[in-house]
């Protein structure tokens, strides 16, 4: 019995418990005075007209203000965010590749000591990565040489790619906060992108053995597009998955 009568109080005290019980005595107003109009002074139509117009016109005051005060505004707000992640995304994405290289120069390869602006865009592509880093059997050869470097240690490029993973961690926070993300898939992937960044940039190499298969299983598919789960994807998920929030 007591929890019925808090049951019911919970249901009294709820907003839209009043809202529904306004919205049903406003109904019964409307109907009261269109009918006492039909009957006793004028013509259906008239009566319609003179009862409805106002609401419409209301109605339509309302809607342009909304779209003018509430979506316009909030359109462009999602339109700033969604392009400054791509711009954040891109540059980390960048900054991380350089660190790659310097690591991979460390690591043994002479392929890669003059790497001018044209080989970084070559090196940020799918192909171009892959054709850098795919092929080799050597320590000091492809994405081995890289791997190899990195396992020494709490080396300096280790450092500059979990300060560049903070940087798109707290963007992404941002964005999840900022940004009314309506698909789940896409919400869930970058909750889980966010979780993962915070792992990796809160664990040292030297503390823990699996920390530069860790990274690597992070940034290989992110570069190559190859995901040893799904296989062949041919783009970068994150990437796809920032173009389609």
């Amino acid at each position: 019995m007591q929890e019925l009568y808090r049951n019911i109080l919970g249901l009294l005290s709820r907003i839209l418990f009043w809202f529904l019980v306004n919205l049903l005595f406003f109904i019964l107003v409307v109907t009261n005075n269109f009918l006492h109009v039909v009957y006793t002074e004028t013509g259906f139509w008239t009566a319609f007209y003179n009862i409805s117009s106002p609401f419409l016109i209301g109605g339509l005051i309302s809607f342009l203000f909304y779209f003018l005060v509430v979506h316009i505004p909030e359109r462009k707000k999602r339109r700033i965010i969604k392009v400054n992640l791509k711009q954040q995304y891109a540059n980390v994405k960048e900054a991380i590749l350089h660190e790659i290289i310097s690591a991979s120069q460390k690591g043994g390869r002479t392929d890669l000591m003059i790497v001018d602006s044209c080989t970084i865009k070559k090196l940020l592509t799918i192909d171009g990565f892959r054709e850098a880093f795919e092929d080799g059997t050597e320590g000091h050869e492809g994405f081995y040489a890289f791997r190899n470097y990195m396992s020494k240690g709490d080396v300096p490029e280790y450092r500059e790619i979990i300060i560049n993973l903070k940087v798109l961690s707290k963007e992404i926070d941002y964005v999840l906060h900022n940004y009314p993300i309506k698909n789940e898939k896409i919400f869930g992937f970058f909750k889980h992108l966010e979780g993962l960044l915070i792992r990796l940039e809160n664990r040292s190499i030297g503390l823990y053995q699996d920390e530069e298969e860790r990274l690597s299983s992070f940034i290989w598919p992110v570069f190559s597009g190859y995901s040893i789960i799904e296989g062949d994807l041919g783009y970068d998920f994150v990437e796809k998955m920032i173009e389609e929030i």
